[in-house]
């Protein structure tokens, strides 16, 4: 594959930023242009053509797709098009020696009760050997583990059996070895993937963070000196996803009480909690060897230019590997999205029609693995993103049904994203349902692995992914699984489905180039934010009796509604002629999101440092998490380190919060001497 020069990401020809306003196309000529150059047919054949096979990083395969990608973004007329190559470690198992799980009998022999194939693995899971009894812990969520402990099952030292799905691989693994486990199996349950085979396994990685975890917070680019340091979020503790027959099977031999009646599943026979065995088994062995291998990913990144505002970015991107099937749904329907819309606009640009801001399409690799590709990206251009970038759009997982359409963004798009879904939908007559509850907006972290997570939460960029499932909430049974390929593709019928999250997509790029005022709601973030306050207030009495106040995180709060009020304000006002008051006004929307990334935590040991979509102390979850764990132990004595603790996170909070006002606020004589 070429290697293609930087490109400049400077601003470029200053002259034609000051051309009138009426040369630029309207968001409406676009969306005319784009419905003009729609082609259900094109869409299909990037599908074919990518989904074809396993494109497993660092392969044959996927370096093909990466050139195929490259080419296309040349033949579309995007400039700039470069391959971005990271040079990381991945973790595969090792092919002497096989991941299994084992029934421990009595008397000291076993049987062996699943093997794994060479795809049926956890990516970044810890090796070695994990032995103990089993339990049964559900989804393997907060509250499921709450309710064991009320049932007075025991944790420390044991094996988690957990289903597939409700959160992702990452969180299992590791609030089950906060509880105590030593060893993780994520099995998908009949209930939750009806038509898998009995012996499909469904994989994920368990790095509790994004990127490479043997670089965190900087890039792995080739001839770094790396120091001697990972990440502390690997787990320590074994993991491995297993079929349902394996399921089946160590269910078979779990003694204890009946699961919760909410707890069943579809696999045969009963479901016990565990902690305890049946007659003559002694517990349950995993054994996992896995090693590092070297591996290139490559990015693959082309743009086209905007004409008044070129160094101001929409940037829109999917992940092109899979991990142990052709990924259709996983990743091949969202990069044949990004060359539809490369292609579909590119045409649009070269008919004479204008974009006002620059458009930047984004192949990336090592999604499987979290997100590494994208991620290492994102790391490197930081500064970059802060100054320049509008919003991020993510094409991942865009069709896993036909129903109903999720969408996780931040709360400033959500009004935008609200009224260019409802004019998609009503074009879309194949769609079933007509009701107005078909799509549901939420601000908060989706579960998958995507490059939405380290835009919004690492970078402070204005981010959105969205995709259709099936009805009830139910994903496409297929997904991450050996039979995701385009024949059960087809067979669930999410070709129209990916039509319709594919036009979305390009007319939520196309109104965000082309809006002279940018289409962002801040007042949702007051709102969005005084949610995580309001959850406080009911405790208030009780940390008044410990001398922990929340006054200061309510003033913060205040203050921060008062100046998106008034930022609020001008928005609304008349529309500004002059250029530059505009540019200055969306820069300070696009940077609301930046000033949520709290400044008191280090990138190198969280790098996801926004308080609404990050993880880690600094958060609002985990002032929350913090308030309610001291209310959940009473009026009896409480620990000073968890008192401490409240008031470092609340104090986490009011600065975080009166930082980000400071900013929007403008100039340091706008701001408030008291604080």
């Amino acid at each position: 594959m070429p290697s293609c020069p930087q490109p400049t990401m400077t601003t470029t020809h200053v002259k034609k930023m000051q051309w009138d306003e009426e040369t630029r196309a309207t968001y409406e000529d676009l969306a005319e242009a784009f419905s003009a150059h729609w082609s259900d047919s094109q869409l299909t054949s990037y599908l074919r053509r990518i989904g074809a096979g396993i494109r497993l990083p660092g392969s044959v395969a996927n370096h093909e797709a990466a050139q195929f990608v490259f080419d296309s973004f040349k033949r579309f007329g995007l400039e700039h098009v470069r391959v971005d190559t990271h040079y990381v470690a991945l973790p595969f198992p090792d092919p002497q020696k096989p991941n299994d799980v084992q029934l421990i009998r009595a008397g000291g022999h076993s049987d062996e009760v699943f093997t794994s194939t060479e795809w049926a693995f956890c990516p970044y899971s810890a090796s070695g050997s994990a032995e103990g009894p089993l339990v049964y812990a559900y989804y393997g969520l907060a509250r499921d583990y709450d309710q064991l402990a009320r049932l007075g099952v025991t944790l420390n030292g044991s094996i988690v059996l957990v289903r597939e799905g409700k959160s992702s691989y990452s969180e299992k693994v590791w609030l089950a070895q906060e509880k105590g486990a030593v060893g993780v199996l994520v099995y998908p349950d009949p209930m939750d993937r009806p038509g898998l085979e009995e012996d499909d396994t469904i994989s994920g990685h368990v790095h509790y963070g994004l990127g490479d975890p043997y670089s965190p917070g900087f890039p792995s680019l080739n001839n770094t000196q790396f120091p001697p340091v990972q990440a502390s979020f690997l787990p320590h503790i074994p993991a491995i996803p297993i079929s349902q027959s394996a399921a089946h099977s160590l269910m078979s031999a779990t003694a204890g009480q009946a699961a919760p009646s909410d707890w069943m599943g579809s696999l045969v026979g009963g479901y016990q909690l565990g902690g305890v065995m049946a007659d003559g088994v002694v517990g349950v062995r995993l054994s996992v060897n896995m090693h590092l291998l070297p591996r290139q990913l490559h990015n693959v990144i082309g743009m086209l230019p905007g004409t008044m505002e070129p160094d101001r970015y929409v940037l829109l991107g999917a992940r092109r590997d899979s991990l142990g099937s052709p990924g259709v749904a996983r990743s091949a329907a969202g990069t044949a999205s990004l060359l539809q819309l490369a292609r579909i606009i590119g045409n649009i640009t070269q008919n004479g029609l204008r974009l006002r801001r620059s458009l930047i399409f984004m192949s990336w690799d090592g999604g499987e693995f979290g997100a590494v590709g994208a991620t290492e990206w994102v790391e490197g251009f930081l500064s970059i993103l802060r100054m320049k970038a509008i919003t991020y759009v993510d094409l991942d997982s865009v069709a896993l049904g036909q129903d109903e359409l999720e969408v996780w963004c931040s709360p400033l798009l959500g009004q935008m994203l609200e009224g260019v879904i409802r004019r998609v939908h009503l074009a879309q007559k194949h769609l079933k349902s007509h009701a107005d509850d078909w799509y549901n907006i939420t601000y908060r972290r989706n579960p998958d692995s995507s490059a939405f997570l380290p835009f919004i939460a690492i970078a402070g960029v204005p981010s959105v992914q969205f995709g259709f499932t099936k009805g009830g909430g139910h994903v496409y049974a297929m997904e991450g699984s050996r039979r995701d390929n385009q024949d059960f593709f087809q067979q669930f019928g999410l070709t129209r489905a990916h039509g319709a999250a594919t036009k979305l997509a390009g007319h939520v790029v196309l109104k965000l180039t082309a809006s002279v005022r940018l289409p962002f709601n801040p007042q949702a973030y007051v709102t969005a934010l005084g949610s995580f306050v309001q959850k406080l207030t009911p405790h208030t009495p009780l940390l008044r009796d410990l001398h922990v106040s929340l006054r200061s995180v309510y003033s913060a709060h205040g203050d921060y509604s008062r100046a998106i009020e008034s930022l609020t304000g001008d928005i609304w006002s008349p529309l500004h002629p002059d250029f530059t008051y505009n540019r200055q006004l969306n820069d300070r929307l696009t940077q609301m999101e930046w000033h949520l990334l709290s400044p008191f935590v280090s990138p190198s040991s969280q790098s996801l440092r926004h308080i609404m979509f990050g993880r880690g102390h600094a958060t609002l979850e985990a002032l929350v998490r913090s308030v309610e764990r001291l209310a959940t132990l009473g009026p009896q004595p409480v620990s000073s380190s968890y008192v401490e603790e409240a008031k470092l996170r609340l104090a986490l909070t009011t600065w975080t919060l009166q930082s980000a006002t400071n900013s929007i606020r403008g100039d340091i004589w706008d701001i408030r001497e008291d604080f």
